[in-house]
């Protein structure tokens, strides 16, 4: 998890990729 991240946005991003849509975030 990276820092200053909240877990809600966590889980989101993670949802979104089991849809198969890659994203691209600040840090890789």
């Amino acid at each position: 998890m990276e820092p200053g991240m909240p877990e809600s946005f966590n889980v989101l991003v993670k949802e979104i990729r089991s849809l198969g849509i890659d994203i691209e975030l600040e840090s890789d």
